[in-house]
């Protein structure tokens, strides 16, 4: 907890590919979800964290979780600009590219990007990069991709200098633990991250 009140209240934004399942992950993981939602969810089939979090907006619920010092909420306005505007902090959730020629973003994300450039300048973004459980991670695969992101976030006019880079799989590794199947990566996991831009 913050305080002797209880954590302090934040809002976060969640963009690009992959948001979805990374929403419904730190809800899940992290106390957003009740025994009687969990309870609704499995009666309706929903077996994945973007279904539960598609579910979760769909029905107006707040989608939240919690971190050693805050309380964080989504936003969850219909439009992108308008969390952004009302939003504390980001995360930019990316997908590496299956080739080196294609791109990081689609064209809905460049555009969410252009417009929050602020965050990254003002160092209250973090980067999370989600891959699937086949992906195979490694210290030279890690400082490539940093490289190559970088590159095109650069190309938006948007600066990457002190901005976290947390390189995951879909089994949620480096959220809230460092994981042992990345011993190289060794910098804030996502919930100290967000920890650290949001105080």
């Amino acid at each position: 907890m913050a305080n002797g009140s209880g954590p302090i209240h934040k809002t976060i934004a969640i963009i690009g590919a992959g948001g979805d399942a990374t929403t419904g992950s730190l809800i899940y993981m992290l106390g957003g979800i009740d025994l009687i939602m969990l309870g609704k969810l499995q009666e309706k089939g929903i077996d994945s964290y973007a279904d539960a979090a598609r579910e979760l907006k769909n029905t107006n619920k707040e989608l939240y979780f919690y971190t050693p010092r805050h309380r964080i909420t989504v936003q969850g306005l219909p439009s992108i600009a308008h969390q952004l505007l009302k939003a504390d902090g980001l995360i930019l959730v990316v997908t590496p590219p299956s080739q080196a020629s294609d791109s990081f973003f689609v064209k809905s994300t460049t555009d969410q990007l252009k417009d929050s450039v602020t965050f990254f300048a003002q160092k209250k973004a973090a980067v999370f990069v989600r891959t699937s459980n086949d992906f195979r991670w490694s210290e030279s695969v890690y400082n490539q991709l940093v490289e190559n992101l970088g590159a095109k976030l650069q190309e938006l006019d948007i600066p990457t200098e002190g901005i976290p880079i947390i390189p995951s799989i879909q089994r949620n590794e480096n959220i809230i633990e460092l994981s042992p199947n990345t011993p190289w990566y060794t910098k804030p996991t996502l919930v100290s991250a967000l920890d650290e831009i949001l105080s």
